[in-house]
């Protein structure tokens, strides 16, 4: 499996003089050699064809191609949207390297390649993108289902906007439709197999995978568009949340609560040893940080000022929670062994004030929440499915 597939030609339907050809051949020599230098495995193609068609035989970490391979790069976007594209060339204008980063590209480099700036850039490219070895044959299988997915939602919308319009949908319109609101569960595949934290943070929806070690920012559009990755080499991230000015997440393996800084590296800048020997989920309520350790079943009341200060620990209504936010008045906590949610009274014992139960099909691993929407990530199905509150089924 090499690491990266190069295209070492402008596209042959690009209408050029035989130096012009000659020069842009040159330019992807160039650049092969620079990438082999800095230890990576490539395999060179003068084809669009050819290089496209060994992408699933050869499973490559990344494709890097020429600028004027636009129609290459929207064909793998759209069959591989989990490997990354490097395109490269001379860029005479800026705005056209704007353009296509904007458009999807994951990095562009710009001729004269010089080894210290080529080989830093792929190495993040590389750290950050989802077609690991390990991790290719599972992106393959979610990238083909979330096609199949959204071509089956179109139909499933289309038929469901014929019959509200005929009048077929009037006895449950309670349920599903209001006359000013449409409350609907959504549901959102994932491009990575192991997500086991989210929150709403902004305008996006922020999830850690603790087996591809990175955080994914996601837009809250219909299709749920990654903005954003952020690789975390040797950190495998339970739970995530903002407060205090810092993004915030929990690692069960080290037994840390890691304090980032909010900017585009989302850099560490602290770190505390936590409470109990397995923090699952976090969230902070303005002034209080809340944590919850399945381990322990445990659900702790924490300060951070010079250090962490446990203000109080409770004992969690199940065996295993995973999961927690606060909404204002209550605080919320998953539980995956029995796949069920608790609503929390803040007083002295943390009481449980309702018990719900969410559909069976919504394995829960973290837990977040809106106004109007119970944020549900699970971890089994790589699923995230935003489940309107007036729907859940409290327990008698």
């Amino acid at each position: 499996m090499p690491d990266l597939l190069i295209l070492e030609d402008a596209p042959k339907s690009l209408r050029i003089n035989i130096l012009k050809r000659k020069s842009f051949q040159e330019l992807g020599a160039r650049l092969h050699q620079v990438i082999m230098a800095g230890g990576y495995g490539t395999r060179r193609f003068i084809s669009e064809k050819k290089l496209y068609g060994a992408i699933r035989t050869e499973k490559p970490q990344a494709v890097v191609i020429h600028e004027f391979a636009g129609k290459l790069r929207r064909r793998i976007s759209a069959k591989y949207p989990f490997i990354p594209v490097i395109v490269y060339g001379e860029f005479t204008k800026e705005k056209k390297m704007n353009r296509l980063m904007r458009a999807g590209a994951a990095r562009c480099l710009k001729a004269p390649f010089e080894k210290e700036r080529v080989i830093p850039a792929i190495k993040e490219v590389l750290w950050r993108g989802l077609a690991k070895e390990e991790l290719w044959n599972d992106q393959m299988a979610i990238s083909s289902s979330e096609s199949g997915r959204k071509f089956a939602g179109n139909v499933l919308t289309t038929v469901i906007s014929l019959a509200i319009v005929v009048g077929l949908i009037t006895t449950f319109k309670d349920r599903i439709f209001t006359v000013h609101n449409t409350l609907y569960t959504r549901t959102y595949s994932t491009l990575y197999t192991n997500p086991t934290g989210i929150t709403l943070y902004g305008d996006a929806l922020w999830v850690c995978d603790w087996k591809t070690q990175n955080i994914y920012k996601h837009g809250l559009d219909d299709n749920f568009t990654l903005k954003r990755v952020n690789s975390f080499p040797e950190k495998r991230f339970s739970g995530i949340t903002f407060g205090a000015g810092y993004m915030w997440t929990t690692d069960p393996w080290e037994k840390k609560l890691y304090r980032h800084r909010i900017d585009g590296r989302l850099e560490i800048t602290g770190s505390y040893v936590t409470p109990g020997p397995n923090p699952m989920g976090i969230d902070y309520d303005g002034k209080y940080f809340w944590m919850c350790d399945n381990s322990k079943a445990k659900i702790y009341k924490i300060q951070i000022k010079d250090g962490l200060e446990v203000v109080d620990s409770y004992n969690a209504p199940d065996s295993s929670p995973v999961g927690i936010f606060c909404d204002g008045y209550y605080v919320w906590t998953a539980d995956s062994k029995s796949n069920r949610l608790y609503r929390h009274r803040k007083d002295d014992g943390l009481t449980v004030d309702t018990v719900f139960v969410p559909p069976d099909y919504m394995n829960l691993a973290s837990i977040d929440g809106d106004d109007e929407y119970i944020w549900i990530c699970s971890e089994k199905e790589s699923k995230i499915y935003r489940y309107p509150r007036k729907l859940l089924e409290p327990v008698e």
